[in-house]
């Protein structure tokens, strides 16, 4: 959805990734243009005891790394095996002109 709406760095992590994250938000900041990074954390008030039945964050964090999957192997996967997973990783990451801070109209033109 991101890079329909014109993203040019896409990413998504986990809180047991960590340093991946760090990373992704230091390069989203840095990148020109549009970027997105979505961080999936354990929520144990809602998620976890009404979904899960427990409010132990720890057993949060063990189904999210069991129904997460890195890039790189989901494309190995076959749909009903990727289906209800998280993918992780960095989706998109390239350059191309933005146009924040540019001047549409030269100073005096009468648009």
């Amino acid at each position: 959805l991101a890079v329909a709406a014109g993203a040019t760095y896409v990413s998504r992590w986990n809180t047991s990734h960590g340093p991946q994250a760090i990373k992704a938000i230091k390069t989203a900041l840095s990148h020109p243009g549009f970027s997105l990074v979505e961080i999936v954390s354990q929520c144990p008030t809602h998620f976890g005891r009404y979904v899960l039945k427990s409010s132990n964050p720890a057993d949060l964090v063990k189904w999210i790394e069991d129904n997460s999957v890195m890039l790189r192997e989901a494309d190995k996967l076959t749909a009903e095996e990727r289906a209800g997973k998280f993918v992780l990783g960095e989706f998109i990451n390239i350059k191309r002109p933005v146009f924040t801070g540019s001047t549409i109209y030269k100073e005096g033109d009468n648009a």
